[in-house]
């Protein structure tokens, strides 16, 4: 074994010395050294100079400890899957302005934890222009999943769902209020309006300078008032034609003129 210096109350020549030697190999003798020479102190010493060593005296260390670091990302629950809610179940309402009113779940957004209740918590938003009807709609907004509870099919009240197997190995999901099994959900019908607003929002996305070009073989240079009368019909005429069903199938041969 390689000498090591002795501690500073043991001679090297002490029987005391040579059994401790002896009997503490590898880490169990350094740890043991460090612990006598106080070395650990001497370390601390060494990264913070203002620490003080005498008793009774005020040190003048900051004693605001450093800030800890924690890079780790919570991780994320899908409440849908653990509450059992599944899109096209009745639900109720507990809190808010809507609380007590049942309806049925149109969508359910994992990602942030909340779902969209026909006919719940709505808002007056635009749509796309199809020159039919008013560009104001109303439509629902997200409702977070713990502000929801599935309805019990016999009592029709707010319950908790768990799910159970069969003898059969089939999957099915209980109520707790009354024990029964919960009814598979209702298919979803999308309408129109929920169409038109995904259509505004892909166009909202979309630059300024990317909408409404009007020609790109055309010589002329318009002016500014022009260019915007022209950008605004080749984009009513664009919506138009996104809201006519079979448009491009249905064999007509008539364009709208936009000017160009």
């Amino acid at each position: 074994m390689y000498a090591l210096s002795r501690p500073l109350h043991y001679s090297r020549n002490s029987g005391e010395f040579l059994r401790m030697q002896r009997r503490m190999q590898g880490v169990k003798w350094r740890r043991w050294w460090n612990r006598a020479n106080n070395e650990h102190y001497i370390k601390a010493k060494r990264k913070n100079p203002l620490m003080k060593e005498e008793f009774l005296e005020f040190s003048r260390a900051p004693s605001v400890p450093h800030f800890l670091r924690d890079n780790r990302i919570p991780q994320k629950v899908d409440l849908a899957y653990h509450m059992n809610v599944k899109q096209g179940d009745l639900v109720q309402v507990l809190y808010g302005r809507d609380s007590g009113r049942q309806g049925v779940v149109r969508k359910v957004m994992r990602k942030e934890n909340c779902v969209l209740v026909h006919g719940m918590n709505m808002k007056k938003t635009f749509r796309v222009n199809t020159a039919v009807g008013e560009t104001l709609c109303t439509t629902e907004l997200p409702i977070h999943i713990t502000n929801v509870a599935p309805v019990d099919p016999i009592l029709k009240k707010p319950t908790r769902v768990k799910r159970r197997y069969t003898m059969h190995g089939e999957c099915v999901r209980i109520s707790k209020v009354s024990g029964c099994a919960m009814p598979d959900p209702v298919p979803i019908i999308r309408e129109d309006r929920e169409e038109l607003l995904k259509r505004f929002e892909n166009q909202s996305r979309v630059h300024k300078k990317y909408k409404g070009i009007t020609s790109v073989n055309s010589p002329v240079v318009h002016s500014t008032e022009q260019q915007r009368t022209m950008a605004k019909r080749h984009y009513q005429m664009l919506a138009r034609m996104a809201a006519t069903p079979n448009f491009l199938t249905s064999g007509t041969t008539s364009y709208v003129e936009v000017g160009v």
